[in-house]
């Protein structure tokens, strides 16, 4: 399954919006420097391999510049990322939920609740 890349603060505030998401996706937020949101990433990929995710991927390093970092964290501190790797669930219809955790089995059930969402 393919990562997408979310476009810059213009492409996450549109995922964000409830009901925007014709599919189930999960943005996963961490940084390209660290190891366990790289093997958490690879993970989460792995487990949406059956299903009928969109994949997106944010990494805060790209965010350095203050302005951008600032834009970014007033979006993801309101959710409750407070620290990474963090994945926001983004269900087709709803608001999105966010996970702030390295435990795959309660992602993998997070996955399995949205997914049941879109079978309903």
């Amino acid at each position: 399954m393919e990562i997408h890349a979310v476009n810059g603060i213009a492409g996450l505030v549109p995922l964000l919006k409830p009901g925007n998401n014709q599919t189930p996706g999960v943005i996963l937020v961490g940084s390209g420097t660290c190891p366990s949101c790289q093997t958490l990433h690879e993970e989460v990929k792995q487990a949406t391999q059956p299903a009928s995710f969109k994949l997106y991927a944010i990494d805060v390093d790209a965010y350095a510049e203050p302005a951008l970092n600032i834009a970014l964290r007033d979006i993801l501190r309101p959710l409750g990322i407070e620290y990474l790797p963090s994945q926001i669930l983004l269900p087709a219809n709803g608001k999105p939920k966010v996970i702030c955790k390295f435990n795959l089995p309660e992602i993998k059930q997070e996955l399995a609740k949205l997914q049941n969402r879109v079978a309903v």
